[in-house]
Parts: structure tokens; sequence; C-alpha cells
């Protein structure tokens, strides 16, 4: 079977161009409000993180991300505000958005810290001189 040609960047949907934030139908949605210039945020720093060429699987994880992630925010604005939020749907964005991070290789891991000794003979002697 032949390879298909690589979809040009005119053919593309908008949403693939980045005209639009999402399908028209399915929601028509002001790319201008508060929410959507957040959610255009977190897609933009997170495409930046993956090397600023996510490929298309990467793509669709980083928009859920910025979605889980705009959706966080909103509760957490809640609870600032003094106001209650549904804790249980709260924690599970966060174990799903924590998740779907560590599948784009963006979940932070923990630093070695471990002091490693393999010095050469050089610095060595200089360490050794310096006690």
């Amino acid at each position: 079977m032949a390879k298909k040609p690589p979809v040009s960047a005119s053919n593309r949907s908008k949403v693939s161009n980045g005209t639009v934030l999402h399908l028209p139908g399915f929601a028509e949605v002001d790319g201008r409000s508060a929410i959507a210039r957040r959610f255009r945020d977190h897609v933009d720093a997170l495409t930046s993180q993956v090397g600023g060429d996510p490929s298309p699987a990467q793509d669709m994880l980083i928009r859920r991300c910025a979605t889980l992630a705009v959706l966080c925010e909103s509760d957490e604005a809640k609870v600032a505000a003094g106001e209650a939020i549904d804790e249980e749907t709260y924690l599970r964005r966060i174990t799903v958005l924590s998740g779907v991070l560590g599948k784009l290789g963006l979940a932070r891991k923990a630093k070695d810290i471990t002091p490693h000794h393999d010095f050469d003979a050089h610095a060595a002697a200089v360490l050794e001189a310096d006690q």
C-alpha cells in the first residue's frame, strides 16, 4: 500500500492549524474569553515543553491536559472564593491530569541529589589538598 503524502497546512482543519479552539457545531467558543485564553496558554506551554512540534497523538494529549488544567483552575478559584466544590471530581481530575502528563513525559520526577564521587586523579588530589 502506498504511503499517503503529508497533509499540507492549507488542507488541515481549523482546529489543527490553530485558528479555532474546537470543531464548529460541537460548541461555539469565543476564543477571546478568559477561559479560552487560559486554555490556549496551557496548550502553548505544553507544546513548547514537548519541543514545539508535537506529534498528532501528543497534540491530542496536550489538548486534554489543557482542558483538565482549566477545569482544575476553575475549582481552585471557587475554593479561593470560599465556595464549595465537588472534591471527588477535583481529585479525579488531578489524578487523570497527572497520568496524561506522565504519558506526555512531562510529569516532574524527583531529582537525584545523591553525592557522586567519581573523581579523576587530579580532582581527587585537589579535594584532598583542600582538607
